[in-house]
C-alpha cells in the first residue's frame, strides 16, 4: 500500500534552489555589483536605481547562446530602459498615482507580449514593471521639500514592533530558516 504524504506548513514555505542555481546567482550578484561600485567610484551613488535596472538585461537569456542570446538581452535592455524613461516621465508629474496604475499596466501588458513573442527568459514582464514602478514612485519622493519631523511617539513604535514581533515569531515558531 502506498504511504500517504502529509505536507507541513514547513513544506510550503521551502524552496530548494534548482541545478545550477548558486551559479545563476553568483552572475546576478556580479551584474549589479560592478555598475554600483563604478557609480560609487564616480561620487553618484544616487543613480544606482538606474544602473540596477540597466543590469537586469544581463540576466536574460542564460538558456541562449551567442546571437540569440546578444538579441535578447539588446531587447531587454531597450525594453528597460523605455520603462525606467517611461517612469521618469510620470515620476515628475505633479498628480502621478493613477497615471503610473494605467502605465505600469500598459507596461506589464506590452511586456508579456514581447517576452511571450521573444521566448524571453526570465519570462514576462516583471523586471519592466518594476522598473517602471520603482522610478516613477522615486523621483517625487526625492524632490519634495524636506517636512519637519515630528518627535516620537511611543505609541507608534509599538505599532511597528508589534507586527514584526509576531511575523518573526510565526515564522521561527514554524521552523522556515527565515525569522
Amino acid at each position: 500500500m502506498a504511504e500517504q504524504i502529509k505536507p507541513t506548513l514547513k513544506d510550503f514555505l521551502v524552496i530548494h534552489p534548482g541545478p545550477w542555481a548558486h551559479g545563476v546567482a553568483l552572475r546576478a550578484g556580479i551584474s549589479m555589483l560592478v555598475p554600483l561600485l563604478v557609480l560609487v567610484a564616480m561620487g553618484r551613488p544616487e543613480w544606482s536605481a538606474y544602473a540596477a535596472f540597466g543590469a537586469f538585461a544581463s540576466l536574460y537569456g542564460r538558456n541562449h547562446i551567442h546571437l540569440s542570446r546578444a538579441v535578447m538581452q539588446a531587447s531587454a535592455g531597450a525594453l528597460l530602459t523605455v520603462s525606467v524613461v517611461a517612469g521618469v516621465l510620470v515620476g515628475n508629474l505633479a498628480s502621478r498615482a493613477w497615471v503610473a496604475v494605467g502605465m505600469a499596466a500598459v507596461v506589464a501588458v506590452l511586456g508579456s507580449v514581447i517576452a511571450a513573442v521573444q521566448d524571453w527568459h526570465p519570462p514576462g514582464p516583471l523586471f519592466l514593471v518594476f522598473a517602471f514602478g520603482a522610478v516613477a514612485g522615486l523621483l517625487r519622493r526625492q524632490r519634495s521639500r524636506p517636512r519637519r519631523l515630528a518627535p516620537p511617539r511611543p505609541a507608534d513604535a509599538v505599532r511597528c514592533a508589534l507586527p514584526v514581533l509576531l511575523a518573526g515569531g510565526a515564522a521561527t515558531a514554524v521552523d522556515i530558516g527565515h525569522p
